[in-house]
């Protein structure tokens, strides 16, 4: 595994920072906190459409880093094309949903100012058909993570997180509108889907060549990463959804402009998770490769990388619990709604457990065993919506932070336990790992 692709992956994540720390200050006042909010209810809205992946994107890197570990199942074309197809198909069907929701007068549940329902309307119609170009790029992301590609991953995402935060800021120099706030994330999108899609033709197109004929949909291909995919699915569902829920509860328990005092200071906090994040993209398919020729070492990378990394998230997540208050200040400084300082510490403390979850996710699916994060998920999410709605009736913003650590610390939890148990006799344990490594 190469220290450069993770140093790739640090800087395409690490890099929208800025953009971010020059954006959201802008946004916030110039649209105000309730349009602000909804403005960040929207963007989370496409971000959970990850839903509608069916876990088409997870599935085509484990398939295409198998057969790059020498185990082929299928042609690289057909998984390609099937894959696509597949990507389409469903981010389509989310189009459909959410307009039928729309007109349904679901968003009605949000306690917004009734001159806003026009605007939120047609921000929804935006969304609605910005779903699936998410849906497809992140299949194309995985096609190009499965090749290694990292560079070319990290160039799209610094641009798309500048696309995400300047143009939106940019707008609002000229109008707060909120239609025309929510319509650059279409435009960003559309974008990036074209850059993901040139970028992953480029990796297929050798083996394209020597595959031969062929390489279309293929209905047994379709199966294969549906079998992987649809239990990737289950938590592809249920992860956003306790992840998002939460701030659509705070702007129908508590207003729409109390989502910014938890969903700024959860922003900022969260992206300290890039460390992992980084590690993890590259770990995924490097251990699922490596797995097919030597497990043992596949093991002792994983353990090196998870102990590493698990060691400057710890150090990363005291750093900033100490300098939240300063930070935060100075960056918003009138503008910092009330409690913002409580949750970004608070989700702070919740960056370790986190980061030891999403690095033994990567493993566990690296075995083909994505049905246990999907067992976990399906029994959490009843508990964690019930506690977060209490949480938040309760405690306020403060309430929804501490439930989404208690919530993920769990998770991590049960992910360790279930791996040691399932593989006790037969899997060596972190220190091992990296002491026999040591010694050759």
């Amino acid at each position: 595994m190469k220290r450069s692709n993770v140093a790739w992956n640090i800087f395409g994540l690490g890099a929208p920072l800025l953009f971010a720390v020059v954006a959201i200050p802008i946004l916030l006042r110039a649209a105000g906190e309730e349009k602000f909010g909804i403005f960040m209810l929207a963007w989370g809205l496409v971000g959970f459409s990850s839903i509608l992946d069916l876990g088409i994107g997870r599935a085509t890197t484990h398939e295409l880093a198998k057969r790059n570990g020498g185990k082929a199942e299928a042609r690289a074309g057909t998984i390609f094309t099937t894959a696509e197809r597949i990507a389409w198909t469903t981010g389509l069907v989310g189009t459909l949903v959410v307009i039928a929701l729309i007109q349904l007068g679901l968003y009605r549940a949000l306690n917004f100012s009734p001159a806003l329902e026009r605007d939120i309307v047609l921000s929804g119609w935006i969304v609605a058909f910005t779903m699936p170009l998410q849906v497809v790029s992140a299949m194309y992301r995985g096609v190009n993570e499965a090749y290694g590609q990292y560079r070319g991953i990290s160039i799209i995402r610094v641009a798309l997180g500048g696309a995400n935060f300047l143009l939106p800021a940019a707008v609002s120099y000229f109008t707060a509108n909120l239609t025309a706030l929510i319509a650059t994330l279409l435009v960003s999108r559309l974008v990036a889907l074209v850059a993901f899609r040139v970028l992953a033709v480029r990796q297929i197109a050798p083996e394209r060549a020597v595959d031969g004929a062929g390489g279309g949909f293929n209905r047994h291909t379709a199966r294969r990463l549906l079998g992987f995919g649809l239990w990737n699915t289950v938590s592809s569902v249920l992860n956003p959804l306790m992840t998002q829920s939460d701030r659509f509860i705070i702007g129908s328990v508590l207003t729409v402009a109390a989502v910014s005092a938890y969903t700024v200071p959860y922003e900022v906090a969260t992206k300290l998770l890039i460390v992992p994040g980084a590690v993890t993209t590259v770990l995924f398919p490097s251990v699922t490769a490596s797995l097919t020729r030597n497990p043992a070492e596949a093991l002792t990378t994983f353990w090196r990388w998870f102990l590493g990394t698990t060691a400057a998230m710890i150090a990363l997540s005291a750093v900033f619990f100490l300098a939240a208050p300063w930070l935060l200040r100075l960056w918003l400084g009138s503008a910092l709604p009330d409690g913002a300082i409580a949750v970004a510490q608070i989700i702070g403390i919740g960056l370790v457990p986190y980061t030891i979850g999403t690095l033994m996710v990567s493993l566990v699916h690296a075995y083909r065993r994505p049905d246990v994060t999907a067992k976990s998920h399906l029994i959490q999410a009843p508990l964690y919506l019930a506690s977060s709605y209490w949480a938040i009736r309760t405690f306020g913003v403060k309430g929804a932070a501490a439930a989404w650590v208690i919530r993920i610390a769990v998770d991590a939890a049960v992910l360790m336990a279930w791996h040691f148990r399932s593989n006790r006799g037969t899997n060596r344990m972190p220190l091992q790992a990296i002491k026999k490594k040591a010694s050759r």
